[in-house]
């Protein structure tokens, strides 16, 4: 809620869901839907109560049968425009993203979980970093990556306003995190 002056309205999370775990594939891409969480920013309460709603709706969402039917939506949405040419497809789909585009949601978190280099590297390799670029519309972007025991915790943003990563390493610190604060110098555009 600190990230906003709104008081009414949803928080919509997006979660990856590796679907390898549900239909065993070897390919090299990756294989994954999302799954929505949702919560209604009124019904927002301590920490202990937001995960515990977090972890019922990813329970729920994340099984085999709705990602069945995630996956039979988009089968029929693609064959529904299988035949309509591109020449027609591509105006109405920047036309579409031009309507929602970034506007659906607040920022983008992306974690790539934790890394590991083969042994012969170890010793050499302190932290790995990650960074995505920040949109026009949403201007913050974070990202996540932990290598060699080290969670890399990236914020790329084009706005000289402190306030989010003030608000994070107040969260964090309080968690009882160590926190060691890096940061590059603002270049306008």
């Amino acid at each position: 809620k600190a990230a906003t002056d709104e008081l009414t309205g949803d928080i919509h999370i997006q979660v990856p869901v590796n679907m390898r775990k549900f239909y065993p594939s070897r390919t090299v891409r990756n294989f994954s839907m999302y799954c929505g969480v949702r919560i209604p920013m009124e019904e927002i309460g301590g920490k202990q109560e937001m995960i515990a709603n977090i972890k019922a709706q990813l329970a729920e969402k994340s099984a085999k049968d709705k990602m069945r039917e995630m996956i039979t939506a988009a089968v029929n949405l693609v064959s529904s425009i299988r035949m309509i040419p591109l020449v027609i497809k591509q105006p109405i789909a920047k036309m579409v993203y031009g309507f929602l585009g970034e506007k659906i949601y607040t920022t983008t978190f992306s974690n790539l979980g934790v890394v590991n280099m083969p042994k012969e590297f170890d010793g050499h390799i302190v932290g790995m970093d990650f960074c995505l670029g920040a949109q026009m519309t949403n201007r913050l972007a974070c990202t996540l990556i932990t290598c060699s025991g080290v969670a890399t915790f990236s914020i790329s943003k084009m706005t000289d306003d402190p306030t989010f990563e003030e608000k994070m390493y107040q969260l964090l610190t309080s968690d009882g995190i160590t926190v060691e604060v890096e940061g590059s110098e603002y270049y306008a555009r």
